[in-house]
Order: structure tokens, then sequence, then C-alpha cells
């Protein structure tokens, strides 16, 4: 296992416990399905530890992060503000200036969502954090 840059320790060691053993376990099959495939391990690790950072915020203070951040906000998003705990997340991470690879920002931007033409490293965290059995709490 990777050791992580010091502001995501720090978000990691704040969030709820189910939260940060979910994370965990997606670091861990992330990083078996991109041995399997080929693809960057640390990187792929780095960006499934880094997925549900905002995970844990209530859906008004998505809104105004997202705000704060100036992230550009979908009406779907702004009907459904969970949408948004990848992009503010990926913000964060761009902000905090510790994580500069952009398969790993664009990992995490679009965990929940995908977009065509993912890199390698975003498709793993997107299948890990999908196939992960203890998922996430709603």
């Amino acid at each position: 296992m990777i050791t992580l840059p010091c502001h995501v320790a720090e978000r990691t060691a704040d969030l709820p416990d189910e939260l940060a053993a979910h994370l965990l376990r997606v670091r861990k099959l992330a990083r078996k399905l991109a041995k399997r495939h080929g693809v960057d391990r640390d990187a792929s690790e780095l960006g499934a530890a880094c997925h549900d950072l905002a995970r844990h915020m209530k859906p008004e203070d998505l809104l105004k992060e997202a705000a704060r951040l100036e992230l550009p906000v979908h009406p779907m998003e702004r009907r459904v503000p969970i949408m948004l705990h990848g992009p503010v997340a990926a913000r964060w991470l761009e902000r905090d200036g510790e994580i500069s690879d952009p398969r790993v920002i664009e990992s995490v931007r679009y965990h929940t969502t995908g977009k065509s033409g993912m890199s390698d490293v975003s498709r793993v965290v997107f299948l890990a954090d999908k196939l992960e059995e203890g998922q996430a709490p709603a």
C-alpha cells in the first residue's frame, strides 16, 4: 500500500469509520485490478483512496462547497447534490497541490458517473468502487 499525501491522510482521518473502511477496501481492490490489467497500481490506489473524500457531506454543504470552489453545477447535480462529491474532492486535490497526476484527479472526479474516454486509472477506480462488496452507505 502506498503512503497517502498529507492532505489526503488528514481528510481520511476525519471521515466516518464506515466510509474510511470503504476507502481502504476500494484501495485494495483497485490495486488488484490494476495489477491484473497492467494499469499503474500506485495511481489507481491513490485515486481509490481519494474518490470518496467528500462523500460524507450533506447535500446543502456539497452545493456550498461547489460554489466556493467555483465548480460548474449541472442541473442534475443541483437536484441530486451527492453527485458533486467526486468533483468537489477532485478540486480539493487540485488545490492542495500534492497530487499532480491528471489520471488520479480524473478518477476522483468521474468515479460516480464515468465519462467517455476515461483513462485506464479512472476505469480501474470506477470499477473498484462499484465492485467493492462493502459499499459505502447511501
